[in-house]
C-alpha cells in the first residue's frame, strides 16, 4: 500500500483519491457483520455440501450470488440505491443461474 500511495500521491494530491483513512468502531463492527454474513457462513456451509447432492459447477454459479447479498446490504441498511446498469447486472446474474439450473436439471 505504501509503495503505491508513493507512487499516486505524486501523480495526484487530491487526499480522497490517495490518501488513508482511519476507520471508526461502527465501521470496522459493519465491516465484521458483512464479511461474516456475506462471506464466511456461505463459503464455510460449502463444506456441508456433497458433491452428489449438487455439481461444483451450479455452486459456483450459485456463489454468485454474493453482488446481489452486497447490493441488498446497501439498499436496506445504507439507502444507497444502485444504478441502472448495477440492477442490469444483478440481473444477468441470475438469468445465468437460472438458465444453468434449469438446463442441468432437464439433462438429468
Amino acid at each position: 500500500m505504501v509503495v503505491v500511495w508513493i507512487i499516486f500521491h505524486n501523480v495526484n494530491l487530491d487526499p480522497a483519491i490517495v490518501g488513508f483513512s482511519v476507520s471508526n468502531t461502527l465501521q470496522l463492527w459493519l465491516l465484521l457483520l458483512f464479511a461474516t454474513f456475506s462471506t464466511v457462513f456461505p463459503y464455510g456451509l460449502l463444506n456441508y455440501v456433497k458433491t452428489e447432492e449438487i455439481s461444483p459447477a451450479s455452486e459456483g454459479l450459485l456463489l454468485l450470488g454474493d453482488p446481489l447479498l452486497y447490493t441488498l446490504w446497501a439498499i436496506l441498511l445504507f439507502h444507497q440505491y444502485v444504478s441502472l446498469l448495477q440492477y442490469a447486472d444483478a440481473g444477468l446474474i441470475l438469468l445465468s443461474v437460472t438458465l444453468n439450473l434449469k438446463l442441468t436439471t432437464k439433462r438429468a
